[in-house]
Parts: C-alpha cells; structure tokens; sequence
C-alpha cells in the first residue's frame, strides 16, 4: 500500500490519480472533522472545500518532512481557527454518530437512540478546545503528539484538554441518566 506521503509526492509531480487517491482515503474523516464542529454544514463544506483548495495551492512547497494527515489536520485546524475569529462559531453539530443497528426489540432501540441522544448534548456542550482535541483522538485516530503538532499546543496540554473532555463527559452522561431515572 501506497503511503500518504508518497502520494502527496507523486501528486506533486504531477500524478492527478494520486491526488484523488488522497482526496477518496481522507474525504469522510476530514469532512466529519468540520461537520462536528461548527454549527452550519454549509460553512462545513465550505471550510472542507477550502482544506482541499489549500492542499492543491501548496504543493509545490510541500515538503515530506511530517506525516500527510498531520499536515493536512495542520491545515484544517487552521482554516478553524479563523473561522472562530471571524464568526465566533461555537461547536458543533454531532449528527453523524453511527446509525442504529437493527434490533429486533423496540425497547432497546429507543433505549440506545436516548443514549446517543444525550451523548450528542454532551459533546455540543464541551468547550471548543476540548471538543477538537477529543475528536482528533476519536474520530481521526491520531495521538497526543500529532494533535499537538495539529493545533501548535504542548503535549500535555492536550492530554489535558482530552482528560478534561473526557470527565466532563461522564459527569454529563451521569448527570442525564440520573435526571431521567427521578422523574
């Protein structure tokens, strides 16, 4: 299997076909990067789009000195970053957490869908730093140093922000269950 990096090579030299292979193999992660954190698809797409545009303007200058996904998250990241300058968009829309599974009991259905319900209110809930450094971890896959790298923050300041992301999720959770358990 071909690399990322090497495909971004062989694209800057001129190998369109490797650039669609990148474009197929990152679309869907890249694409749920900005769904989940913004509040407009549009402005999702439109900031998807401009990752994409970005990558097409910089390859000449490309250089094979970090992992593709790093660079292109760098990338991202950044297109973000001005976007909450500009606008001040606040998170996101989790609407994509996978579909139910079909089950043959209704019960649980509607057990499990109130469950991903009130994980989707939890995760909207969680500040905007916390939010992109859990879904990196999440969503994209990528470790503590290639989030750090991403978001041009120390190593241990996003183990933090993801311990934080992560209590203050279970507190939520809790809290939601205990809610619907007295009344």
């Amino acid at each position: 299997m071909i690399s990322d990096e090497d495909l971004m090579m062989r694209y800057v030299a001129g190998d369109i076909k490797a650039f669609e292979m990148l474009y197929v193999k990152h679309k869907g992660s890249l694409y749920r990067y900005f769904i989940r954190q913004c509040k407009d698809t549009h402005k999702a797409e439109e900031l998807y789009q401009d990752v994409w545009h970005k990558v097409i303007k910089a390859k000449d200058n490309y250089q094979n000195s970090a992992k593709f996904t790093t660079w292109i998250y760098h990338i991202a990241h950044n297109l973000l970053i001005d976007e909450y300058r500009r606008f001040t968009l606040v998170s996101s829309d989790i609407d994509e957490i996978d579909d139910l599974e079909s089950s043959n009991n209704f019960v649980d259905d509607l057990a499990h869908q109130d469950v991903i319900n009130q994980l989707k209110v939890c995760i909207k809930a969680l500040p905007a730093v916390q939010l992109e450094s859990f879904i990196l971890k999440q969503e994209a896959g990528f470790d503590l140093i290639e989030i750090s790298n991403i978001v041009n923050c120390d190593k241990e300041t996003i183990k933090s922000r993801i311990r934080y992301a992560y209590s203050k999720l279970k507190i939520c959770i809790n809290s939601k269950f205990r809610s619907s358990v007295d009344e």
